[in-house]
C-alpha cells in the first residue's frame, strides 16, 4: 500500500507514503525553552498528527553548560 495525499498545499509538491489515501491531516508542534539559574537550559515539547495518520510525541531535556 502507499499513502498519497488528495491535494497538496499551493506551492508544494506532493508526496507518497506508505499505507491508505490521506484526505485529512493536522500536525500540531509545540515547544517550551527556559534558561534556569547556574546555565541550566530546560526545554519540553510534543506534537501530534492528527487526521487519517495518528501519531503523537513528547520530550523533555534539562542541559547545563560548563
Amino acid at each position: 500500500m502507499v499513502f498519497s495525499f488528495i491535494d497538496a498545499p499551493v506551492g508544494t509538491q506532493s508526496f507518497r507514503t506508505i499505507g491508505d489515501t490521506v484526505e485529512q491531516q493536522l500536525e500540531i508542534d509545540a515547544n517550551l525553552s527556559i534558561l534556569l539559574p547556574q546555565n541550566f537550559h530546560l526545554s519540553a515539547g510534543g506534537f501530534a498528527e492528527i487526521g487519517d495518520l495518528e501519531v503523537q510525541g513528547a520530550q523533555i531535556s534539562l542541559v547545563k553548560k560548563f
